[in-house]
């Protein structure tokens, strides 16, 4: 006697999707396509708003920038001019500047991760000896801070905190930003600086 084979169960053809689950696809892929257009509007404005707060800084073609002094907070004096030899990431800041306080978590791991041929400067540029040696305290800061005065904000062209110019080893403007920056950024602005 033969055996009788029988074939297996084929599934039915998948149904197409509901009406409402074509509805629910298109509000889906909507909903997809306006957040990437923000997201790109988004980048755009902060491209823009960076543009615009650095756009009265001085230039980066190389300006040499003029010694000026600059004090510690138990005023001792130091000249800008002591820093010719190192790549510097000048940093302008106040003590009451709430970007300047997010800041200084990656400006610390910045300055513990700096080659001996490159210096963080701090500049305070506002507050008393006092409040800018309480918010060093207070905010743990263990980068070298420093006091300028008017005559240097001046000088720099300082309109906003925190401000940051690079110099190069001979004193010289290779690059800037205003406002809020990333740490990577601070590193991006210090590689290859000659």
């Amino acid at each position: 006697m033969t055996e009788r084979k029988t074939l297996p169960d084929v599934p039915e053809p998948a149904a197409p999707l509901p009406k409402r689950h074509h509805k629910m696809l298109g509000l889906l892929f909507r909903f997809v396509r306006e957040i990437i257009i923000l997201a790109v509007l988004m980048v755009i404005g902060l491209v823009a708003i960076k543009w615009w707060n650095s756009k009265d800084l001085l230039p980066t073609d190389g300006t040499l920038v003029e010694p000026f002094l600059i004090r510690t907070p138990d005023g001792v004096g130091k000249s800008i001019a002591d820093f010719r030899g190192k790549a510097v990431l000048l940093h302008f800041w106040a003590p009451w500047c709430g970007v300047c306080k997010m800041e200084v978590r990656q400006l610390n791991s910045l300055h513990d991760d700096l080659p001996a041929n490159a210096a963080l400067v701090a500049v305070a540029l506002d507050g008393s000896p006092e409040e800018v040696a309480a918010f060093v305290k207070a905010e743990g800061v263990r980068y070298p801070v420093y006091l300028g005065d008017d005559q240097v904000g001046r000088q720099m062209q300082i309109r906003q905190f925190p401000t940051t110019y690079v110099l190069n080893r001979q004193g010289r403007i290779i690059d800037r930003d205003a406002g809020w920056s990333p740490a990577w950024n601070y590193r991006r602005m210090l590689t290859g600086v000659e």
